[in-house]
């Protein structure tokens, strides 16, 4: 069985930036901001969107549904002439 590493850069705070191809950025409170090309964002506590998947959370921060894709194909799409 082949070994597969990546290579794993970090910047001059300690956090990772780049693992293999893949590029990570962050938001000024240390929160990721991208992970390649997938996006997310936060409300006041915690993650409620990564890509297209929507995270929704009860008054006691409990995730109580989720709905979507991390990274798809879009569902419902017709391309007619």
């Amino acid at each position: 069985m082949k070994k597969i590493t990546f290579l794993v850069k970090h910047d001059s705070f300690g956090r990772v930036r780049r693992v293999g191809n893949t590029f990570i950025n962050y938001y000024s409170r240390d929160r990721v901001s991208r992970i390649g090309t997938v996006y997310m964002r936060y409300n006041r506590f915690a993650l409620t969107q990564i890509g297209s998947l929507q995270i929704v959370y009860n008054r006691r921060g409990k995730i109580v549904d989720m709905f979507g894709q991390v990274k798809g194909r879009r569902t419902g799409f017709t391309n007619s002439y």
